[in-house]
């Protein structure tokens, strides 16, 4: 009632909780915080109305997707999802709802490649196909679906990474493509510290005059080339041209496609995307992430806690002996309370 007519984003965070089911039903405490009680998706989107945007962050969530996507009457027989079929690097155009897009192929890389074979003021061969794209593009605009695992798939459970990868790429898209590059890259990052890399670089998300804020700004315009490159005309223009949360939030779901299929995970939506995690062009946001940390080491402007703690200062309390420089913490003199709130606040 308070949105209006506005869309509204339900985030469910379903880690340490038990896996949905499969019939439609999401665990959450009751009043008590003592038990898990079950709870119908169905219901749920009843409660909430329409336009919406539901992140399940949550493992085995692509078995709530028929649930989601359907008219809340029925299922549909392909579970409710319609639309373009991506299952191929060779378009399959289904009936339907996709008479207006057309599969020209894909390139060297494997990528499939979409185009809208029809504009505005061109006239459709077959009226009734029409009708059913334009429903389906009201479907997108009343639900959209985005989760980070498929039908019996796990969250991925890795101590390099947060516990809610895909909430943190949708939220933090920027610390979280920071953060895995490093990982993925040891040796050309020279020993940067991925936990705090997004912290130590300079400037400002808005700001495109810092490297943080040029970062930010590739970024945006390497996602939407992506989405621009594999998606139909239409389905391009009601994601990413006329709503900014559901842009940003489809912009931020490609590179969590990205992370989690490097971690045996496969996210889903509604609408259904292709995968892009090998497009080309992300080789293109690798280059320049590795340009910007290399060009800000040289200048020494990342900070010293972005590097690596070594090995030898981890190594079963030894950091005295291969640092002696470093006096025994049982020794050293302790700060002042003066000096300790000071400290704290210039950092």
């Amino acid at each position: 009632e308070t949105a209006k007519n506005e869309r509204v984003l339900l985030h469910y965070n379903g880690h340490g909780v038990p896996r949905p089911t499969a019939n439609g039903e999401i665990w959450l405490f009751d009043k008590h915080h003592t038990n898990y009680i079950p709870m119908s998706v169905t219901d749920l989107r009843r409660w909430i109305g329409k336009p919406t945007i539901l992140v399940l962050d949550c493992s085995g969530a692509g078995v709530l997707m028929p649930f989601l996507t359907s008219t809340l009457n029925d299922v549909s027989n392909d579970g409710g999802q319609g639309g373009w079929d991506f299952a191929s690097s060779t378009p399959d155009v289904r009936s339907g709802p996709v008479s207006a897009a057309v599969g020209i192929g894909s390139n060297s890389a494997g990528i499939p490649i979409y185009r809208n074979q029809s504009s505005p003021g061109m006239d459709n061969s077959d009226q009734g196909d029409s009708v059913s794209g334009a429903d389906y593009l009201k479907a997108i605009r009343d639900t959209i679906v985005l989760c980070p695992t498929a039908q019996g798939e796990w969250l991925p459970l890795n101590a390099e990474f947060p516990a809610d990868i895909f909430t943190s790429c949708l939220t933090t898209p920027i610390p979280m493509a920071l953060r895995w590059f490093v990982h993925q890259n040891p040796f050309s990052t020279k020993g940067l510290n991925p936990e705090t890399i997004a912290d130590a670089i300079p400037g400002r998300l808005a700001d495109r005059k810092t490297p943080l804020g040029e970062l930010n700004w590739i970024f945006t315009a390497i996602t939407d080339t992506i989405a621009w490159n594999v998606l139909p005309s239409p389905l391009f223009q009601r994601l990413f041209r006329q709503d900014l949360l559901v842009a940003s939030m489809f912009r931020n779901f490609l590179l969590a496609d990205r992370i989690l299929r490097s971690l045996n995970c496969s996210p889903t939506s509604h609408p259904e995307l292709p995968s892009t995690c090998h497009h080309p062009l992300w080789q293109a946001w690798d280059l320049a992430v590795e340009g910007c940390l290399n060009q800000l080491i040289d200048d020494g402007l990342l900070r010293k806690s972005s590097i690596a703690v070594t090995t030898e200062e981890t190594n079963d309390g030894n950091a005295n002996e291969n640092n002696p420089t470093q006096p025994p913490i049982s020794t050293a003199e302790p700060t002042p309370p003066t000096a300790a709130a000071a400290a704290t606040s210039i950092t």
